[in-house]
């Protein structure tokens, strides 16, 4: 009888958390974009032996994003904007080496962000870096 109750105790325990976790949809496998549904962009798997990638969604507005789409006809780093959406980087003027883009985002048409501004590398100004500050910490 002792052993009926911890049967039913452990079949019951193992029934409550199978029906807590739903399944993981598989991952699809892909080649490239065309491979994948119309909202998803086919991702580079940088340890993959037989190198196909998988689908995963395009990225949302705010979210960081990736345009490179050269790595076999996938995406290395992440997926490209949501449609409707442009993958934006801040811009900073660096003497010698001119305009470097860095930190790119998806935002949307009518978004006012400071990365339609063109900062420079003056650090005499110490309301300019604090402006550098507050806009790397919204960022990061």
């Amino acid at each position: 009888m002792k052993y009926l109750a911890i049967i039913a105790f452990l079949a019951i325990v193992l029934a409550v958390e199978a029906a807590r976790k739903p399944p993981k949809p598989p991952k699809r496998r892909c080649d490239n974009d065309s491979d994948c549904n119309p909202d998803e962009c086919c991702l580079a798997r940088p340890f993959g032996l037989n190198m196909k990638g998988d689908c995963k969604k395009l990225t949302r507005e705010g979210k960081r994003c990736d345009n490179s789409d050269d790595f076999g006809g996938k995406h290395l780093f992440g997926c490209p904007c949501a449609e409707g959406l442009t993958c934006k980087g801040k811009k900073k003027e660096i003497e010698g080496l001119g305009v470097l883009n860095y930190k790119f985002r998806c935002l949307g048409e009518g978004s006012t962000t400071p990365y339609d501004e063109l900062t420079t590398d003056d650090s005499s100004s110490s309301s300019s870096s604090s402006e550098e500050t507050t806009e790397a910490e919204e960022f990061v």
